[in-house]
């Protein structure tokens, strides 16, 4: 790439009509060198719980999430902990895994530790981007989408069965009879099938990461309309929140800008509001 990619990128959550808050999300990036990108990873949990604990295991997912990548972020060498990441050209699949199994074994100790909590699971989606290269991976009903030229583009499966009445999931992190194959023994039942791949971002395009929250309010054409008729990523995710408060569920949102720039941009720009190191999380 001849030229640096600036990035704007902000989140935003809100309860919605429900009591409790029971999404998180997580913006993380990497230190940069002169002459290079910066890296994200944005994350979006969704806790669901009989017993009404969603709150916990979407934070574990994102503390999670912070916690690996911050020793991720560091610079690979000297690496003092001497972490296998993996090849150079599938560091993001091996990162999500990493970040995917540890959740879903924190989560399992906790239900142990606690049995009341047996029932609580959450969503799981991660977008990694590495210079003009956006890699997923997706558990759950949260989504990506892909804004570009006035076109919007669902980048993520809906685990959910046909013609679900209710919030259901055919996957989802953290429920018992539902595991990673890592962890299958031959009494598991369901096994996880992350939904992952990668796509190319042109200058100008959006990403949008949101909860079920987002989308069951707002249509799709809606939510592009939003993004690209507003300034910034952060009037985006405001204004987003604000046309669906009044949604049933809670709503979490990520929107990121690329932009393709000869001058080196300035880093202070990407998360207006809440920037510390090299994450934030909500």
């Amino acid at each position: 790439m001849e030229s640096l990619w600036q990035i704007r990128v902000s989140g935003k959550r809100h309860r919605g009509q429900k009591k409790k808050q029971q999404d998180s999300f997580f913006i993380g990036l990497t230190p940069s060198k002169e002459g290079e990108n910066n890296d994200f990873l944005l994350v979006i949990a969704d806790g669901m719980s009989a017993p009404g604990h969603g709150d916990i295991v979407s934070q574990i997912a994102t503390e999670t999430a912070e916690e690996i990548f911050e020793t991720w972020a560091l610079p690979r060498s000297p690496n003092p902990d001497n972490r296998d990441f993996g090849s150079e050209e599938n560091f993001p699949q091996h990162l999500f895994e990493e970040i995917y199994l540890n959740t879903y074994d924190r989560i399992r100790a906790k239900i142990e530790r606690e049995p009341s909590l047996e029932g609580m699971g959450t969503t799981l989606t991660m977008a990694y981007l590495h210079e003009d290269v956006v890699y997923y991976f997706h558990v759950g009903d949260s989504r990506i989408y892909h804004v570009s030229n006035n076109n919007i583009r669902q980048i993520t499966i809906d685990h959910v069965p046909p013609n679900r009445m209710r919030n259901e999931l055919t996957q989802a992190i953290g429920i018992d009879f539902i595991v990673p194959k890592q962890r299958a023994t031959k009494h598991s039942g369901i096994i996880i099938t992350p939904d992952t791949g990668q796509f190319r971002l042109s200058p100008n395009d959006r990403l949008v990461l949101c909860s079920d929250g987002l989308y069951k309010v707002l249509d799709e054409n809606v939510i592009q309309q939003i993004v690209t008729t507003s300034d910034t990523p952060e009037t985006a995710c405001a204004e987003l929140i604000e046309q669906s408060k009044n949604s049933r569920d809670n709503i979490s949102v990520i929107v990121l800008q690329a932009f393709q720039e000869d001058a080196r941009r300035d880093i202070y720009d990407i998360i207006p509001d809440s920037f510390a190191l090299c994450s934030s999380r909500h």
